[in-house]
């Protein structure tokens, strides 16, 4: 049986832990896929000009990792697109071939889709390093997280403003704030330096 599997199995997103979790049950079931890895936050110029031709007649199957609202379409043959958890109220339209099987993380996303599709069971990745932890007076709070939409509370479906709103009234009220340093660690997925220069325009917002 061959097996295709594309997505960004490097990345840190939902997507990304997804793709490599689908990655250990293949091998669980002796099956080694081929990896054709994708970067998360340049999606759809990767999608636009990806190479379908032939894959159908190559692979028995396909897992495609990804926003369902950007995917290539294959031909033919047993395709499973696989999204990760959809966070919004609202879906978007987007088209797949017929036969094609869609595979999503929660209850809600499954609810949203408004064809027929299969829940994954949930899936956790603990990442840790063996360290020594030395108290100090320092208390410090880390926000991380992606940030996508305006620096307004309630424009950013993850949060991140309102995260860094409760954090600075919490330290505010604080008896001892002067011992308290906020750390925020985001993205808006491009990586640049124009990007870091907007997110620090959004956060100085709060000052």
């Amino acid at each position: 049986m061959k097996v295709l599997l594309i997505g960004p199995i490097n990345s840190l997103s939902g997507y990304g832990a997804r793709t490599r979790a689908l990655y250990s049950d293949l091998v669980s079931l002796d099956v080694i896929p081929d990896l054709q890895i994708t970067n998360w936050g340049n999606t759809i110029n990767f999608y636009t000009n990806f190479p379908t031709d032939g894959l159908s007649e190559e692979y028995d199957y396909i897992f495609y990792v990804g926003m369902l609202t950007e995917t290539p379409l294959f031909p033919k043959g047993t395709v499973y697109y696989v999204t990760a958890g959809i966070e919004t109220d609202t879906m978007y339209d987007f088209n797949l071939q017929l036969g094609s099987k869609i595979l999503t993380s929660s209850e809600h996303s499954s609810n949203l889709i408004k064809v027929e599709n299969s829940v994954l069971p949930e899936r956790i990745e603990i990442h840790y390093e063996k360290t020594t932890i030395h108290y100090e007076k320092i208390r410090r709070i880390l926000i991380s997280g992606a940030w996508i939409g305006g620096s307004q509370i309630g424009e950013d479906r993850k949060n991140i403003p309102l995260s860094i709103k409760t954090a600075i009234e919490m330290i505010s009220q604080a008896p001892n704030p002067e011992i308290y340093e906020l750390w925020i660690h985001t993205s808006m997925g491009t990586y640049s330096e124009l990007e870091r220069t907007h997110i620090a325009n959004l956060i100085s917002h709060f000052n």
